[in-house]
C-alpha cells in the first residue's frame, strides 16, 4: 500500500491542525544542523515558531520550516517566557 503524504491523506485536516500535528510536520522537514541560532551552541536543538503573530502576540503555527528557528532547549524556553511576558503586557 502506497504512502499518503500531505494533503492526500484522508485524515489530513489542512489549518485545522493542531499545535502538535503542525510540530511534528515541521520537525519532519526540518533540516536540523545541531547548532542553535540564537547564540551558535552546538548540540541538541528544536524548534521554535519564529513568525506571524496573532494581535495577542500568540504564535500562528504554519507548516513552512521558515517560519521556525532552531535553537537549543534552553534559549526555545527564554523565547517562550518573553513572548508570554510582552502578550501579558
Amino acid at each position: 500500500m502506497p504512502a499518503h503524504p500531505g494533503s492526500r491523506h484522508h485524515k489530513w485536516k489542512g489549518k485545522r491542525a493542531g499545535y502538535r500535528a503542525i510540530h511534528y510536520y515541521v520537525r519532519r522537514r526540518f533540516p536540523f544542523t545541531g547548532r542553535c541560532v540564537v547564540y551558535g551552541q552546538e548540540g541538541k536543538t528544536t524548534i521554535a515558531c519564529a513568525l506571524h503573530r496573532h494581535g495577542d502576540g500568540a504564535p500562528i503555527y504554519t507548516r513552512d520550516p521558515r517560519d521556525y528557528l532552531e535553537t537549543c532547549i534552553g534559549d526555545n524556553v527564554r523565547l517562550d517566557r518573553r513572548r508570554r511576558r510582552e502578550a501579558i503586557a
